[in-house]
């Protein structure tokens, strides 16, 4: 009987560490070829988002350093997950 037991709980593992793990490719989005050196000339930076009643609202503040920065572009993307 122990026999019997100890061969299914091989049998077990070895199917058990045989599995391959599959994950999601990682999508790449219109931007990433846009991306540029970040946070150089930034005194204080905040991003919030907030979902109300199935809205959700992206808020980002930024503040350059004064005397240096000359413009500030913030673009924000928001996905629906399907």
């Amino acid at each position: 009987m122990k026999k019997v037991i100890s061969t299914i709980i091989s049998v077990v593992i070895m199917l058990c560490l045989s599995l391959t793990a599959f994950a999601e490719p990682e999508l790449q989005t219109p931007s990433d070829d846009d991306i540029s050196v970040c946070y150089l000339y930034t005194d204080k930076i905040s991003g919030t988002l907030s979902i109300s009643n199935k809205a959700a609202t992206c808020k980002s503040t930024v503040r350059g350093i004064s005397g240096t920065t000359t413009k500030i572009v913030i673009t924000q993307t928001l996905q629906k997950k399907k």
